[in-house]
This record gives C-alpha cells, sequence and structure tokens, in this order.
C-alpha cells in the first residue's frame, strides 16, 4: 500500500508528530532495505510508550532491558536489529543505505520540540555540530567566555563522538592532548587506589567541560575518565587550544574563572553533603533530577545506584538504608525508575524545612 509521505528534514526525520502512523514507518524501513519484523515493532512501540510516560527518550540500557525481559534477547540483540547505530547517527556507509539510527526516525518526533528525534547515538565516528549542540557548546562556563568566534575557530569542523555506557575516555596518565565538552550523557572522572577500589572525583553531565586543566599540568590526564551513560562527547584539540591562548592571552583569565567556578561548585557540594544527612542527600539530588517544582513527579535514575551513593558520599548499603527512609514521603524507587508524590514536599525534606 502506498503511504502519502509526510514533510520531513534533511536527515530524513519526521516534521510534525502528527503525521507519523504506523504505515508509513513500515514503508520508511522498506525504503532503507529493512523489513521490520515484530521485534522491531516491539522496540519502536515501547520507545514511544516509554517517552510518553516519562518525557524523555529511552536509553538504549532500558531498551535491552525490555527486549530481554520480554523476549528473552541477548544484551547486542538491540544493535543487530538496529545495526547501523542507536538511535540516530545519520551516517551513510558507503555500499549501505543510510539507516544509521533508524528506529529515532521511524518512531517520529517525540513531543513539542523535534530535537529529542536527535538523542545519544551509538555510533563510531562523528558528525558535524548541529545548531542544537552548538547552543550546548556555548552554554559551558569556558567557551562561553571564549566567544563564538575562537570556539568556532578551535573547534571547526570537529562533531561529538558516541560512546555507549561504560566505554573509556581515556586513562590516567595518558597524554593530554585535547579537552571535553559533554552534549548529552554523563561521565565519571576517577582514581584507582593501590587497594584496587574506585574513587570518584567528579560526574558532568551535558553543558559541562573537563579536563582543560590537564593540559598545562604536566600534558598527562591526572584521573581515568568513562562513560556512566549513553553519551556524546566533544573532544577539543589541546595545540589549538593553546595556540589560542597565545594569541590572545585574555583566554588564560577565562579559563582561571571558569576552573574557579568549578571548584566553588564542588566546595559547596561538599558543604552540603556535610551539613545533610543521607536521606536529605537523596532527597535533593532526586528533587534536582524533577522537571517539576510541585505535585507528583517520575524520573528515570540518570547511572546506576551505586555510583550516586558514591557522588552523595556514601557507601551503597547507606545509600540503600537511606532511600527506605523516603517512603514515608511518597517516594518509591522501581529499578532506575523513582516515583515521587510530591516534588515541594520533598524539596523541603531536603532543605530540612520538614521532617
Amino acid at each position: 500500500m502506498h503511504v502519502l509521505k509526510p514533510e520531513v528534514d534533511v536527515d530524513a526525520y519526521l516534521v510534525d508528530s502528527g503525521d507519523w502512523t504506523e504505515d508509513w514507518a513500515s514503508e520508511t524501513a522498506l525504503a532503507t532495505g529493512v523489513v521490520l519484523t515484530p521485534e522491531h515493532w516491539d522496540v519502536l512501540r515501547y520507545m514511544r510508550a516509554y517517552y510518553e510516560e516519562h518525557r524523555v527518550p529511552a536509553d538504549a540500557g532500558f531498551v535491552m532491558r525490555h527486549l530481554s525481559e520480554t523476549r528473552g534477547a541477548a544484551r547486542n540483540r538491540l544493535f543487530e536489529l538496529f545495526r547501523y547505530g542507536y538511535p540516530r547517527s545519520g551516517l551513510q556507509d558507503r555500499g549501505h543505505a543510510p539507516t544509521a539510527g533508524l528506529e529515532h526516525r521511524l518512531i517520529g518526533p517525540m513531543g513539542a520540540s523535534r530535537e529529542l528525534c536527535y538523542t545519544v547515538p551509538f555510533r563510531r565516528g562523528a558528525m558535524a555540530l548541529s545548531a542544537h549542540d552548538w547552543d550546548i557548546v556555548m552554554r559551558t562556563p569556558l567557551l562561553k567566555a571564549m566567544g563564538p568566534t575562537i570556539s568556532r575557530a578551535m573547534i571547526g569542523d570537529r562533531g561529538p563522538k558516541a560512546y555507549a555506557r561504560g566505554e573509556r575516555i581515556f586513562d590516567q596518565g595518558d597524554p593530554a592532548d585535547g579537552f571535553f565538552c559533554i552534549i548529552e550523557g554523563w561521565a565519571k572522572l576517577y582514581r584507582l587506589r593501590e587497594d584496587g577500589e574506585e574513587v570518584v572525583v567528579a560526574i558532568f553531565s551535558a553543558c559541562e567541560t573537563f579536563a582543560e586543566v590537564a593540559m598545562f599540568l604536566g600534558g598527562r590526564y591526572p584521573a581515568s575518565c568513562e562513560t556512566v551513560s549513553s553519551a556524546r562527547i566533544l573532544k577539543i584539540d589541546a595545540a589549538k587550544l593553546r595556540r589560542a591562548v597565545m594569541e590572545q592571552p585574555q583566554l588564560a583569565f577565562d579559563m582561571l574563572a571558569a576552573a574557579s567556578m568549578r571548584l566553588r561548585q564542588l566546595v559547596d557540594e561538599i558543604e552540603h553533603l556535610k551539613a545533610r544527612s543521607a536521606p536529605r542527600r537523596i532527597a535533593d539530588f532526586f528533587v534536582k533530577q524533577a522537571t517539576e517544582t510541585s505535585g507528583p513527579a517520575r524520573i528515570a535514575l540518570p547511572y546506576e545506584k551505586a555510583l550516586i551513593a558514591s557522588r552523595l558520599g556514601m557507601k551503597p548499603e547507606s545509600f540503600s538504608r537511606a532511600l527506605g527512609k523516603l517512603a514515608d514521603l511518597g517516594v518509591v524507587v522501581e529499578r532506575d525508575n523513582v516515583s515521587i508524590a510530591d516534588v515541594a514536599r520533598l524539596a523541603a525534606f531536603a532543605e530540612g524545612q520538614a521532617s
């Protein structure tokens, strides 16, 4: 059956979510040489339902878990079904149809903003920054201070690289040949003690840069870094930054200001951690993840509970005990999802205004 073709953008994504139909999705997939099977449809329908419930696109880990629980599928089954990337890459390999990110092309725009169709990809390699990516880059304190002209000169046509969860970005002792800006996702900076225990130094998310200071301190990264969720991360060449600083010494002061701001944030975080009980720390973390300021809310944990515990300065077992104490405040945790009965009440508890 022929399907009336709706309007799509230059990357073949639907412009209007109201135009989406399963017939259109079937024909679009067929045009790329993919015949949608029940497994394909299971993924697509799950992703649409997930967004309707959570208002954020489903991370690949959730989709893989869904396939495992409903079909007993192996962890890599998602990438076998959509072999050129999850969820979007826009890459067209030589000799292949542009099927990268097909599942996100097929589910249509998510919500009012079509940018949500451009969520975390898993392809290797990089594309030039989109307008949305540039907006994120220019909101980072360092690059905002540098201004768009210098930032564009340093970045050029370099694009973000896609990482799967748990993928290494660099190791402690590696040559510090660049610094990084997170476009989407989360990454942790950590060191290993002599007994092998991992000590998390910091966790970074979108609109943050890291490792810029390392380039001027002996030229090697003082810690290791890996992703804690699927992510897109832009690497900016160290030589270009040094050249820019030599040409415009004011940039050195901008970098110092950005580093000082980060240090102040860390000091504030430490102060808050020491001043709050474990349940209040967790409550504050949940409130910051919620988009609502009052009433009920449902959030997806950005990364694993053990890492959240580490970030909040507690052991996993202490985290579990403290989490149980939030039940009386209407907090229910189901795997990687948290339901909050009243965000305002939880915020008041986090600030010590309620018990």
